[in-house]
């Protein structure tokens, strides 16, 4: 009797149980999350005005380094970096680092870097690091919260903003941004409200594929310095600011795609590292790219001279010298945007030396008939090529 009674009011509790589950509604699918903001501000425009430009400002050149740099480690050649691959055979820093790194490149936590969520990841850090590393006045890799506020109200933001942005860079509430800190929060910010990688990416491959004689603001090679061109700094500046592990050798995904062409050519055992040694050795034997890069090396034969003492045509060696000067990526070839920047130059030396006028015997600049000169074109808009 007993037992009879304890099955019925078993089956009784089930019924309650299965009648609540049926009659409680599923639960509502989490809301959208809007963008996070800093002071009433969306934090995609915060980083504006810190100066990021994220996919915006990448070069085709910088895209092929990504993709050369994701391929190395893609052993299986299937477009994505699977956590083995990266995490546990990687040799870029730590493996408690690149688990860090492979978090945050997974956007969709899929378990999977794709080529695009990697090389978007890699706009991000390497221009966070750019911007974020200028504030180092002492140069002792720690950004501290007087050097931040200096350096960002300097440039136009304002002070209590500026304020705000360190205090959310500073998760740990030190006073000071260490680089794997702040690019946490800096990596959260750049995907806030953004379409996925793979959007992004494709978007800009597509403003770089316009036709050249079209260009918008976007697909310009990115400047830096007042001629776009500036001399790159010494072997002890290069490590003080790339070597980020501190182990005397600097790894190629620690290096941005735009530095390559100034120090992996030196790695002269190809093991995609270069060692202090071997970029002293390398800058001892080759000459400078910075502004003199146009010199001709001491073994490049001398150019033929016309008679009236101007130059004729350079030899071989020096055209190979004078095109490789626009080989932004350090392939050792000119792609077509390179090679019109090469082509632009050659026009623009052609028209100087027309304005300049032939010379007479004496190689002084002859004057055209009726001793007036040429009208100076030089302000106006160069033609398309």
């Amino acid at each position: 009797m007993n037992r009879t009674m304890h099955v019925s009011m078993l089956a009784n509790c089930i019924a309650c149980v299965t009648c609540l589950a049926q009659e409680t509604p599923p639960p509502a699918p989490p809301p959208a999350r809007a963008p996070q903001q800093i002071s009433g501000i969306a934090v995609t425009e915060i980083l504006t005005r810190l100066g990021a430009r994220l996919e915006h400002a990448t070069t085709n050149a910088d895209l092929r380094g990504y993709r050369v740099q994701f391929d190395r480690t893609d052993v299986n050649g299937d477009g994505n970096h699977a956590r083995s691959e990266y995490v546990d055979r990687g040799r870029y820093l730590t493996s408690q680092a690149r688990a860090g790194i492979f978090r945050a490149a997974d956007a969709n936590q899929d378990g999977l870097v794709s080529r695009a969520e990697y090389t978007l990841n890699r706009i991000i850090t390497d221009e966070a690091k750019e911007i974020i590393d200028a504030a180092d006045s002492n140069g002792n890799r720690q950004i501290e919260r007087s050097e931040f506020i200096s350096l960002f109200s300097r440039r136009g933001m304002d002070r209590r903003l500026t304020e705000a942005v360190f205090a959310a860079l500073d998760t740990n509430r030190d006073g000071r941004l260490l680089t794997p800190e702040y690019l946490r929060t800096w990596g959260r910010w750049a995907r806030s409200a953004q379409p996925p990688a793979e959007q992004r990416i494709a978007a800009r491959r597509a403003t770089l594929a316009r036709p050249a004689n079209a260009p918008t603001a976007d697909s310009a090679p990115r400047r830096r310095g007042p001629r776009g061109r500036q001399p790159p700094p010494n072997v002890d500046g290069v490590f003080r600011r790339f070597d980020a592990n501190r182990d005397g050798a600097l790894d190629i995904e620690e290096v941005p795609p735009f530095v390559h062409q100034f120090v992996f050519p030196a790695d002269a055992n190809r093991d995609d590292k270069v060692t202090r040694e071997e970029l002293a050795a390398f800058r001892a034997a080759r000459p400078s790219r910075g502004p003199n890069a146009g010199t001709r090396p001491p073994s490049a034969p001398p150019s033929p001279r016309r008679s009236g003492g101007r130059p004729g045509p350079p030899a071989p060696e020096q055209f190979i010298q004078q095109a490789l000067q626009f080989d932004q990526d350090g392939d050792g070839q000119l792609d077509r945007q390179e090679l019109l920047e090469f082509a632009r130059s050659l026009r623009r030396r052609g028209q100087a030396r027309l304005r300049q006028g032939p010379r007479d015997g004496s190689g002084d600049r002859a004057q055209p008939p009726g001793g007036r000169r040429r009208p100076d074109r030089s302000d106006e808009d160069e033609p398309p090529p």
